[in-house]
């Protein structure tokens, strides 16, 4: 019966490894492989907090909506151009009314200069709302003579950015050459207006040298102009343009890396239309991580309805249903995989459960015919007892010391060697007992029994082979107890490979034994004796007192001492 338990115990516990093993396998997606999982941490934990970094926007357009409500037309102008920026990329349908209450403004006012602006962001913010066609009209309408520097900068880059929307759009091969010629005009005007030493100047020569096809000169561009950009939606779309580059080398790493750095500055410039982040939501996928690409895709939708943005959802909407169906693909195996282990867990803690009842009963029927030993057999049955609680003690000295197991196997081998040794001289005295009973009667037994001799004897064998077996794994153990000490307390090593209380004391807190009536026990010493000997070293011990003995219990193995 025991045979067929254990042997079930042993089988359900095999099938519980299996299935633990398929749920690790299983549990998630695999993750990514690369030198960027740092990085990616860094975006998941940015991505869970995203609502915590649109704060700071959130107060300057608060701040700029009161603002707004008390200034002159002029200075209203130019808040609700600063609002159509905040807006641009985080609300499209706010940025379309700010938009139209510049127009307002400037065709009440009739300054051409409030026009210029007017007309300028109309065809900024237009081409997000999905109106190209309104977006072309007023940026054709647009007096450049009134525009600042930068606003120019502005108007050429929507320029290029409309004339490669419409070239990609139209199947017309001389429109399309038109088009081509707009983008080259846009960024080479744009070129020659920027300061050279400026971020955007570095940022628009890489998009050139990259049309040209020169990867080499744009990919020193974009991290020349990555370096010295602050704003982080600039450093967002630099870096965006920095991993096409690097995709166009084969440099995946690198693109990976720049899609990660590219969204991670979007999402602390707090705007919803992210370039990067669904992008690597896809490339991630492709690569086994569809936990990961799910959450960045969730994010990306999330905001992209937030923003309005319904071209980009529209763009995105397949990938996301792809990444979508996958991770509840995963989902689902994790819940199967789950329910398998329940039963399993379940199977194994019956079988325990039943090994453990028939084991009671078996300790029962022992202790019954135990309990019918004659007199003189009780003698013996307490004096082994007695070397079994030793032997007890001993295996609990050996189970403390399973965090080091290179100590278990040298352990196991000796106390098996003393245990066989004792279970014999156990045998041989009772022989001796029963030829003293036989020869010289009761009174010779008690003799026998009252004489401290054979348990004296045994006692300096079983210290002798405790000394020899901890001076073997731990043979520099009195030089590193010194070590411990103040000078003048130290111990002198003795001959023989011996031990003397003091140390005998310490190597048993050593294996795990702190108790004092345990060691007073385990040592045969008084437990005032191993109180005066304990406070007397904790006073000799360099630094903290309280923390020589748990300094002790740290004492490796020299071999280990050694390797660290």
């Amino acid at each position: 019966m025991y045979i067929c338990v254990m042997a079930s115990v042993r089988s359900i516990g095999f099938i519980l490894f299996l299935v633990l093993s398929l749920f690790a396998a299983g549990c998630g997606d695999r993750k990514n492989e690369g030198g960027n999982e740092a990085l990616l941490r860094e975006l998941d934990r940015a991505v869970a907090g995203r609502h915590l970094l649109e704060e700071p926007k959130l107060r300057r357009i608060d701040f700029l909506k009161r603002e707004l409500r008390t200034s002159a037309p002029q200075r209203r102008m130019d808040i609700c151009f600063r609002l159509c920026n905040e807006y641009r990329y985080y609300n499209i349908d706010s940025a379309v009314l700010y938009v139209r209450r510049m127009k307002q403004l400037a065709a009440s006012s009739r300054e051409p200069r409030m026009m210029a602006q007017a007309r300028l962001m109309m065809s900024m913010v237009y081409p997000i709302a999905g109106r190209e066609s309104d977006a072309l009209r007023e940026h054709a309408l647009v007096d450049t003579s009134y525009l600042t520097p930068t606003e120019m900068i502005d108007y050429l880059n929507t320029g290029r950015t409309l004339a490669a929307t419409m070239r990609q759009r139209s199947d017309n091969d001389s429109l399309r050459r038109r088009y081509s010629e707009l983008i080259d005009s846009y960024g080479r005007r744009r070129l020659e207006i920027t300061a050279p030493d400026s971020p955007e100047h570095g940022w628009f020569t890489g998009v050139e040298l990259f049309g040209r096809g020169e990867y080499d000169g744009a990919f020193d561009s974009f991290a020349g102009a990555f370096d010295t950009a602050t704003d982080p939606h600039l450093r967002a779309r630099i870096a965006y343009e920095w991993s096409l580059c690097c995709s166009a080398m084969g440099d995946l790493e690198n693109y990976e890396r720049l899609l990660a750095v590219s969204s991670l500055n979007d999402l602390h410039a707090a705007v919803k239309e992210y370039i990067s982040l669904p992008r690597l939501a896809i490339l991630l996928f492709e690569r086994g991580d569809v936990e990961r690409a799910n959450r960045y895709m969730r994010c990306t939708m999330e905001d992209l309805l937030f923003c309005n943005h319904n071209s980009r959802v529209l763009q995105f909407s397949a990938s996301n249903e792809a990444i979508s169906a996958a991770f509840a693909d995963v989902m689902a195996s994790r819940r199967h995989i789950a329910i398998a282990m329940v039963i399993a867990v379940s199977l194994f803690a019956a079988a325990v459960v039943l090994a453990l009842r028939w084991a009671l009963q078996q300790k029962r029927r022992v202790q019954a015919v135990n309990a019918d030993l004659s007199v003189a057999n009780e003698m013996l049955v307490s004096r082994n007892a007695e070397l079994s609680d030793l032997n007890i003690r001993l295996r609990d000295i050996n189970d403390r010391l399973t965090d080091a197991n290179r100590i278990k196997e040298q352990y196991v081998g000796h106390y098996m060697d003393l245990c066989s040794s004792y279970i014999g001289k156990i045998d041989e005295y009772r022989h001796r007992l029963n030829k003293t009973v036989n020869a010289g009667g009761v009174e010779a037994v008690k003799r026998e029994l009252m004489s401290p001799d054979f348990a004296d004897r045994e006692r300096r064998e079983f210290y002798r082979m405790f000394d020899s077996t901890f001076l073997d794994i731990f043979p520099d153990f009195v030089d590193r107890v010194n070590a411990l000490l103040v000078e003048g307390e130290r111990f002198k090593p003795k001959s023989g490979r011996t031990l003397n209380t003091e140390l005998r004391i310490l190597a048993v807190i050593r294996l795990g034994i702190t108790d004092s009536v345990k060691i007073a026990y385990f040592l045969n010493c008084s437990l005032s004796t191993i109180y005066n000997y304990r406070t007397k070293m904790r006073n000799a011990a360099i630094g903290d007192r309280d923390g020589f003995e748990a300094a002790v219990q740290r004492i490796m193995p020299e071999q280990l001492h050694n390797r660290h």
